[in-house]
Order: C-alpha cells, then sequence, then structure tokens
C-alpha cells in the first residue's frame, strides 16, 4: 500500500549529505520542512520551507499536522578525533535532537503517521567471520553503543498507528562523500592510498539507491521496522580502489597500516570506521521488493565518475 503524496515531512539533518539531495528528491511529491541550526538558509523551491531551530525550542507547531518524519540529524562520526569529548557529543547530539522529537508527539492532535529514523551498520559491531542481516543481534564497540541510543528512542515512543522505520546505512559512495574524496585525492598522481591491507570487506551503497530506498520506504505502508541500506554485494576496500583504477590510472598503491592509522586516528576509530570489516545484506529491504540500481562496486563506482 502506498502512501498519499503531496503531504509535509519534517526532515532533520537535511543539509547534510544524504539530506541535502533527499530533501530536492521529496520536494517534487511532497512538502518539506527542514529543521537546520542555521539562520538564513532561504531555499529557491517553494515546497521546501528551512525552519531554524535551536535546540531548545519545542516542535510541537512544527510536527503538528505533518505526514512523516525523517531523522537524519546528529554530529559527523568521523570528521573529528574519537576523544571522550567528541564521542559524548557524537551520542547527546542523536539522543537529544530525537527525544526532543519523541517528547513532542503525545500531546500533537494530529500526528505524524510514519517517523525514519537513521541508524547505521555500526549497529553489528564487528566479525569478519559472520554475514550479519536484521536479524543479527547488536554488537559490541562505541558505534554499537551509538545506534542502539539513537534507535532506542524511537523503539520506546508508544503512538498508535506510529509506523516505525529504522535505517542502518552502509558507507555511501558518493562523489561529494568524504570516502570517495579521499580515495581519490591522489589519483592526479597516478597512484592510490589503501588504509590497511585491503581485504576488509566494505558494506557498501551509491547514494541514489540510499535516496530510492529511504522514499521506498516512506511511501510503503507495509514496511516498518529495520532494514540494512547496503548494496547487495559487498566489496573489499582493494576491490574498491582497482575498479576505480579502471577509470583512472594508478600505477602503484601505497598502503598505510593499521598501526600507523591508530597512532594518527586513534586505536578505536580505526578499527571500528577507518578499517571496517562487515559482510552485511540488505534481506529486509530486497523482500519488500526494492531494486538496487547499482548492485556490484562496478556498477557503483562507474556512477560517481559520470
Amino acid at each position: 500500500m502506498m502512501a498519499e503524496k503531496g503531504k509535509r515531512i519534517v526532515v532533520t539533518g537535511g543539509t547534510g549529505l544524504i539530506g541535502s539531495r533527499l530533501s530536492e528528491l521529496l520536494a517534487a511529491d511532497y512538502q518539506l520542512t527542514v529543521l537546520t541550526r542555521s539562520t538564513h538558509m532561504i531555499s529557491n523551491n517553494p515546497s521546501i520551507k528551512y525552519v531554524s531551530w535551536n535546540g531548545e525550542s519545542s516542535l510541537a507547531s512544527i510536527l503538528e499536522g505533518a505526514y512523516g518524519i525523517i531523522n537524519l540529524g546528529g554530529e559527523n562520526i568521523g570528521s573529528k578525533a574519537w576523544t571522550k569529548q567528541q564521542k559524548e557529543k557524537i551520542i547527546n547530539s542523536r539522543l537529544d535532537l530525537a527525544q526532543h522529537l519523541a517528547s513532542c508527539l503525545v500531546a500533537l492532535k494530529e500526528r505524524p503517521q510514519v517517523w525514519i529514523q537513521a541508524s547505521a551498520t555500526g549497529y553489528y559491531g564487528i566479525d569478519k567471520n559472520q554475514i550479519f542481516d536484521e536479524s543479527s543481534p547488536l554488537g559490541t564497540g562505541f558505534l554499537a553503543q551509538v545506534c542502539e541510543a539513537w534507535e532506542g528512542v524511537l523503539q520506546k515512543v508508544e503512538v498508535a498507528g506510529l509506523r516505525k522505520i529504522f535505517i542502518r546505512t552502509g558507507l555511501v559512495l558518493s562523489p561529494a562523500a568524504e570516502l570517495w574524496k579521499q580515495l581519490t585525492l591522489t589519483l592526479p598522481f597516478r597512484f592510490a592510498v589503501v588504509a590497511g591491507s585491503g581485504k576488509q570487506k566494505l558494506p557498501w551503497i551509491h547514494i541514489d539507491d540510499e535516496l530510492r530506498a529511504i522514499i521506498f520506504l516512506l511511501e510503503n505502508q507495509d514496511c516498518q521496522g529495520s532494514f540494512n541500506l547496503v548494496a547487495p554485494r559487498a566489496c573489499t576496500m582493494q576491490d574498491l580502489v582497482q575498479t576505480i583504477g579502471l577509470h583512472k590510472p594508478i600505477y602503484f598503491n601505497i598502503h598505510i597500516s593499521k598501526m600507523l592509522l591508530g597512532l594518527v586516528l586513534g586505536k578505536e576509530k580505526t578499527r571500528e570506521l577507518i578499517l571496517v570489516d562487515q559482510e552485511i545484506k540488505p534481506t529486509r529491504l530486497l523482500e519488500a521488493g526494492f531494486k538496487f540500481g547499482c548492485q556490484n562496486i562496478g556498477e557503483g563506482v562507474k556512477r560517481c565518475f559520470i
């Protein structure tokens, strides 16, 4: 059963890599209210309205009458070193926003019918001998802790008729993504930098499929629960670099050791984020009928060069 179009969606994190592109696509069929910390953002699209929010004022008037919530907001996980203070900021930025949204729902007269909550494949932790899908249990580590807390807010919301969706996203492949920029930074010099051995498996997804999947889940009212937003076929870091080499000449690779990465970036961040080694299947998304545009890394990389 498909959702009705033309209704209003509230988006948080709507100015980030995924949120900005998603808002543009949704604006073709919906009215968008995008929460932002900025006080001067104005959209040229009449279907997109930016609303400045200071993190403290009530969101009740904004959520009243909205059809859905897409919560993507939170401190960037990879931009800074994982100091104690930064880890607290990563968790609290997600919890505070999600809890604020949740606290407003109960008092509304016309409540949202669907809440899509961002999460990540870090939920499963790291076990290179395990193939994960949505039925797999919560793992261990900092990212698993973040995902558990993030998802936990919505899990506890008790609002009749609210469809709850948790999107566990992998590494997003996009020319605008930080991962892609780092991988292609040295290409003008005809060499590539590979983190670690290159044998680690990457749970990746092209940004076009990420956006299409979110809209698919929003509009299909039979979809609820957890969904892995990753491509059906995993690849290794070495596979990714070699595939990039089919489009841009790479004469040699420079491998950065785990030890050096740990010294520069910290052991925890290196293990869980930089050298992530996970094989994850999008089982429930495929069962729901979603069709991937980029099923393998060759298709994903090619689209990044178009």
